[in-house]
């Protein structure tokens, strides 16, 4: 006659029992020889054991169509997977990442300074030949006189002193302005012939200044150096914003409005 030990799950959890998985791998066939073995001598141990493989074979048996060894690996990956990212965690993250970047692009920024801004006073010197003549243009408005930036709005009446700088040593000097309609004229001196350098007076400004008259429109206005004397009579307009000019000159222009 054969006894029975009744089931007791509390004595499968002794130290030296094997894991669920282990368990479950044994019952599924996909354990390894080394589990294989370790559950063996585990459920000789004691009835106890042996009972509880029985039901647990038992169990997997009575449900029909399921593969126990793919059952097997989603439990297997289930345990190995790390634990899902908490809501606040992705939330944060989702806040971080264009965070991160505005606070990197504020680190360039403070370190390597803003784009340069195309602003009037990049107007100032539209050089058409060498690389460091300029023309500075001061207005005198019902006596309040004040530097411009290049493109200002100029009117009738206003007084307009000019004040070359980057000049070459010596050479000579004729600030020359181009109306609306193509035509050229002289600003200073204004009889057109040119003057020394060493004729501009204390502040480096060619002497007296000039009226505007009525005329509309966008108006350039020049300062040639050259190194020989000439006049208004050698220089003739070019492409755009350049003058024809004897050999060896250089100029600068400065563009306004007039209104």
């Amino acid at each position: 006659m054969t006894t029975h030990t009744p089931f007791d799950p509390s004595r499968l959890r002794a130290a030296d029992a094997p894991s669920e998985l282990t368990l479950d791998a044994y019952v599924a066939g996909e354990a390894s020889p080394e589990e294989r073995a370790r559950v063996e001598a585990w459920a000789a141990a004691d009835p106890a054991h042996q009972a509880a493989l029985a039901a647990r074979r038992a169990g997997f048996d009575a449900l029909p169509g399921v593969h126990v060894g793919a059952l097997q690996a989603r439990i297997a990956r289930a345990v190995a997977a790390p634990p899902p990212t908490p809501w606040w965690r992705r939330r944060w993250l989702s806040i971080a990442a264009p965070l991160a970047v505005a606070v990197a692009g504020a680190v360039l920024l403070v370190q390597f300074g803003p784009p340069p801004v195309k602003s009037p006073s990049h107007w100032d010197t539209v050089r058409v030949k060498g690389a460091a003549l300029t023309l500075r243009v001061f207005r005198d408005r019902d006596g309040v006189a004040e530097e411009l930036a290049g493109g200002a709005t100029v009117g009738a009446g206003d007084r307009l002193r000019f004040r070359p700088e980057g000049l070459p040593e010596g050479g000579h000097l004729l600030v020359v302005g181009r109306e609306a309609a193509g035509e050229l004229f002289a600003y200073a001196p204004i009889g057109g012939a040119s003057l020394a350098r060493a004729g501009l007076d204390a502040e480096g400004a060619l002497p007296g200044s000039a009226e505007l008259d009525a005329s509309t429109g966008r108006e350039l206005t020049w300062v040639i150096w050259c190194p020989a004397p000439f006049a208004l009579a050698d220089v003739r307009p070019g492409i755009g914003e350049a003058l024809e000019t004897p050999p060896g000159c250089q100029t600068a222009a400065f563009p306004l409005e007039k209104r």
